[in-house]
């Protein structure tokens, strides 16, 4: 187990330091001297790996005890695979507190998929050959959103990529109410800016083979959700527009631009209404992709 610790003030660094001191557990420790982000602390754990699979965990998630050994197992059963992905759980305080939200991978196109937004399985579901992730050089280290959507779509781009799924939950996702509380306009900027570049990097790949209008999702649903923060005023109208400008702005790309301007205005019409339509988003997002 590799761990990093990216300048936490939980009191997580002391409870390491003196885990590691004691040597009660079978761990490596990295302690970073400034912050610097989910996808550095990746990739320098990345490097200092030296067994054939990887596993990643970010602090806030659970996995099962018997996790690594069932995963190592299945790809060891399994040697042609680059990777593997198993299903997960949801849960507030504690596992099995919440009766529904298992995230089982079943999609028949994930690279659709991850462009779209529709994310068909999160960073600490597959576990890889690391092999693989060192071929690619890691996360992207520009990107402050979207990073394991990012690498994930990145190389289901190589169409010689073999994976398979497992339908045995053995991690956990944390479903943490309190992250509201961070400051929205901030927050948005980042998903803003991170969709953007994801946009442009992706945009060239995916018109090659004629899937770029799965892209498309991927701006609406963000679209969406700055859309839904302006009706609860978690942000102000200027940055809202201020966010619209720059995310609309990718639309000019396709040849429907005008098309799809107006069925965004049309969604923020629709988001904006006091009552809300059960399936509309569904059906605009269908539409702006037809």
């Amino acid at each position: 187990m590799i761990v990093v610790d990216d300048c936490s003030d939980d009191g997580s660094r002391q409870l390491l330091e003196e885990k590691h001191k004691n040597n009660q557990h079978n761990f490596f420790l990295f302690l970073l001297s400034e912050n610097k982000g989910a996808n550095y602390c990746r990739n320098y754990g990345l490097k200092q790996a030296k067994g054939d699979f990887v596993i990643f965990l970010d602090a806030d998630d659970i996995v099962s005890n018997n996790c690594a050994n069932d995963r190592i197992d299945f790809m060891t059963k399994n040697q042609g695979l680059d990777f593997s992905v198993f299903s997960m759980g949801v849960f507030k305080h504690q596992v099995d507190d919440l009766s529904s939200g298992s995230w089982v991978p079943n999609s028949v196109n994930p690279l659709v998929d991850f462009l779209s937004h529709k994310i068909p399985w999160s960073i600490m579901q597959p576990i890889w050959k690391r092999s693989v992730l060192v071929s690619v050089c890691g996360f992207d280290e520009n990107f402050l959103r979207l990073q394991d959507v990012e690498l994930h779509t990145r190389l289901l781009f190589n169409e010689n990529l073999r994976y398979a799924y497992s339908n045995k939950i053995d991690c956990y996702y944390r479903i943490d109410e309190h992250r509201s509380t961070y400051n929205r306009f901030d927050f948005f900027q980042r998903v803003v800016i991170s969709v953007e570049k994801y946009f442009l990097k992706f945009y060239p790949l995916a018109k090659e083979k004629q899937i770029e209008k799965a892209l498309l999702g991927t701006l609406i649903k963000v679209y969406i959700q700055i859309v839904l923060a302006l009706k609860s005023k978690e942000i102000s109208k200027d940055e809202f527009l201020t966010l619209e400008r720059q995310l609309t702005s990718n639309l000019i790309f396709f040849s429907k631009a005008f098309f799809y301007k107006l069925t965004f205005k049309l969604t923020r019409y629709i988001n904006l209404f006091p009552l809300k339509i059960k399936g509309v988003n569904w059906l605009l997002e269908k539409l702006i992709r037809v």
